[in-house]
């Protein structure tokens, strides 16, 4: 997707409706943060670039010193400081987009969550490259649902390729690969957390889905 095209398609995550749906998505397992806590070097300062509602953002402010949370939706930003941990006076919420937000390294690590594939990879790699801390690192997150009947998955992807105006989606892992083989990512290693279980029950009765 071409960064004009993403910028057009990320105007959806202004929208208040769209953003309140973020609260159904499954955490990331506490596990995440032990991981993530072990990489980060001194000044142990954090730009979390894509931040959306907080996700990463709220757990990475329980060790950091100080996090810089970039997104350029005021909408989700909003639903972050409102979200238990979001107003920790450890966090500095940013607008703006990672390729042009106002940086203040040196960081001790760098993160982004699966909104890096709605990032310019030729604008923003050398960026965090230039704001890394001696020894620092970029950790590129993601989570991925272990469904407990196949079924759910199915019919996930069936709405996607139904409905999304995107005709070809990359896979998590095959956009790290992209970033790797286009020299933009030098992967220096790669950690999983266990799985834990995550139950959303629905609105007005709604069955309950385990994943």
């Amino acid at each position: 997707m071409s960064p004009s095209g993403a910028r057009e398609l990320g105007r959806v995550f202004a929208d208040a409706d769209v953003v309140r749906k973020y609260r159904y998505r499954q955490p990331y397992p506490p596990e995440t943060f032990d991981i993530l806590e072990r990489l980060v070097v001194d000044p142990r300062t954090v730009l979390d670039a894509g931040s959306g509602t907080g996700a990463l953002t709220i757990g990475l402010a329980r060790f950091a010193e100080r996090v810089d949370a970039i997104d350029p939706s005021a909408a989700m930003q909003s639903e972050a400081r409102r979200a238990p941990g979001g107003d920790s006076e450890r966090i500095r919420w940013i607008l703006g987009t990672a390729e042009t937000a106002p940086l203040d390294p040196p960081y001790g690590l760098v993160t982004a969550g699966a909104s890096i594939h709605w990032m310019d990879p030729d604008v923003v790699m050398p960026r965090f490259r230039e704001s890394l801390a001696p020894g620092a690192v970029l950790a590129i997150v993601n989570s991925e649902s272990v469904y407990a009947a196949q079924k759910w998955r199915d019919e996930l992807i069936a709405l996607i390729q139904e409905f999304s105006p995107i005709a070809h989606h990359l896979e998590f892992v095959d956009l790290v690969r992209s970033l790797e083989t286009s020299g933009h990512f030098t992967r220096q290693g790669e950690r999983t957390a266990a799985a834990v279980p995550y139950e959303l029950t629905g609105d007005a009765g709604q069955p309950r889905r385990r994943f």
